[in-house]
Formats: structure tokens, sequence, C-alpha cells
């Protein structure tokens, strides 16, 4: 399955999000309560000396001024008994040193690494599916045990995962087809070392029969699919035969692309896709009325949209 996940208007993409949180500090609250004892403190000497005054200045001072004083004196003596204890607590619990660059660095990359981690896991699950599209014939008339079924199936999903990441780059950046296919060709050979570990001869053999037409049938899946949502219209007869139409038109004319001594790049994929449509119009406007083949011509035009936005981005 070479082409899994590259078709435009049938990608599947997910998202990952991050949540982060923020912790307070004890010592900051100690500090802010050390800060206000001071200011008591101050304001309790600035009282006393107050009273100090008017004593001074009243020789007979009366009773309540000297009740005043001996009340205010007993306040600050409290107040200092209480910041002593405040800062013996603020010394037994020290402020964390700020975190060293090397331990943000460390914290950054473990964070990177679990989100790719993620990304990963969500790719394998779509690639998954894709595989189940293609291959799912294939399982069921083979029987395979559960167990044998999902070793393959992981084959499968390895593989196309290695074809995604191949068609991709190329994609980017260009290369010559034959370059991209000859790449292509190793990564199905390697699938199909792992697979003579674990299939039989005969269902080796199957395999070999079946695996040419996988990206055929995956196709007819995925454009099932687009066609019921964008072409609704249709007979249910007239969209069995336009998805396998389709998907033939498609699967041939990404394969001559391969084949061919162009460059391998994003315009000239969705060019092939581009052309493939237009061939399944030409060949379905032999089988359908005029009202039914509308409907195919409309599901073209949305799906060539889409192709020229993206090679202008």
């Amino acid at each position: 399955m070479k082409h899994t996940g590259t078709l435009i208007t049938w990608i599947v993409t997910g998202v990952a999000i991050i949540a982060a949180g923020l912790l307070g500090r004890h010592s900051a609250q100690l500090g802010r309560g050390v800060s206000g004892l001071l200011d008591e403190m101050a304001a309790a000497q600035q009282e006393v000396a107050q009273l100090l005054e008017a004593q001074r200045e009243d020789q007979a001072a009366h009773s309540d001024v000297v009740e005043q004083l001996s009340a205010a004196e007993t306040q600050l003596k409290e107040l200092r008994a209480e910041l002593a204890a405040a800062q013996a607590a603020a010394e037994a619990e020290p402020e964390a040193e700020p975190e060293a660059e090397s331990t943000k660095k460390a914290k950054a990359a473990e964070e990177k690494a679990k989100r790719q981690k993620q990304a990963r896991g969500l790719q394998r699950v779509q690639t998954g599916a894709m595989v189940d599209m293609g291959y799912g014939t294939f399982f069921d008339e083979r029987g395979f045990s559960a167990e044998v079924q999902a070793e393959v199936r992981d084959s499968l999903v390895s593989y196309s995962m290695e074809a995604q990441k191949l068609t991709q780059a190329a994609l980017r950046k260009g290369r010559p087809a034959k370059e991209f296919k000859r790449d292509m060709d190793a990564a199905a050979a390697t699938l199909r070392d792992e697979l003579k570990e674990k299939l039989s001869r005969e269902e080796l053999a199957a395999w070999d029969e079946y695996e040419p037409y996988a990206d055929q049938y995956m196709y007819e899946n995925l454009v099932d699919g687009q066609l019921t949502m964008l072409a609704p219209k249709l007979s249910p007869e007239n969209r069995e035969t336009a998805r396998v139409v389709i998907a033939q038109e498609v699967a041939g004319h990404l394969e001559a692309l391969e084949n061919s001594d162009w460059e391998y790049n994003a315009q000239n994929f969705f060019d092939a896709q581009e052309n493939a449509l237009n061939a399944s119009v030409e060949r379905l406007s032999e089988i359908f009325d005029a009202e039914q083949l509308a409907h195919i011509e409309r599901f073209r035009d949305i799906a060539v949209q889409q192709f020229r936005a993206l090679t202008q981005e």
C-alpha cells in the first residue's frame, strides 16, 4: 500500500494536546508573613515612642497613658517573638534554587519525545485503518488465526508507515520518480521477507496474487465513502461502478508516475490524480445518463479544486 494517507480529501489527521500547571512555594508565603510582621513592629515602635514622649511632657502622667504604654510594650514583645518564629521557619525551609538550564533542556527534550510518541501512536492507529481497507478481504479469504493475523497486520502497518514516510518526503522535496520507486520496492521486499517467516508457502503465494491489487481495494473503500458524502444522489449500482472505475484509474495513474522519467513531487502527484478523475469521468460517461454523470463531474471538480489549492500553498 504505497500511497496510504496521501490522497487528498482522504487524509486523516490528529491533534495532540499537552497540558501544563504552576506550583506555588510555601517559602514565598513565609516571606510575605515576615514582611507583614516587620510592618506591624514598626507601627508598634512608633506608638511606644509617641507614648514615651507624652509621658515626658506630662510628668503627672495619667494612669491611662501608663496602661497604654504597658500594653504597647507587651504587644511589641509578642510581635518580636512571632518574627523570630517566622524567620526560623523560613530558614528551615530554604527557597528552591532556580532550575538549571540543563534541567530545562532535559525536560523540554522529554516533553518533545512524549509528543512524538503520541503522534506515532496516532499515526499507527490511522494507518491500521487504511491497512484494513486494503487487506481486509485477504484476511477474510485466508481465515488466519487471530495470532497470525495480528502479526501480519503489524508488519503491514509498519511497511505502510515507511511507505508514507518515503512518499511524503518525495512530495515535499521532489526526486526522480524511478529513484522513489526503487526505495518503495526495497521497502516492499523487506515486508515480503518478514511475511516469509509468518506465512506458509501456500499463504505466501496467495499474498503474491493479492498484493498487486491492494492499493486499488483501499482506493475503492476510500472513494466509496467520499461518493456517499459528495455524490449522495448516485444510485447504489452506479456508486459501486464509480468507485471501482475511479480506484482503477487512480492506482493506474500513480503507478505510471512511479515508472516515468518525471519528477516525483506534489505537482505531478496531484496532476496524476486529476488525470485519473478525468479519465474516470470519460469512462463513466459511456455508462451513466446525464443526470447521474453530473454527480460524478461535481465529485471530480471538488477534488481537483482541492488538489490545485494545495499545490499553490
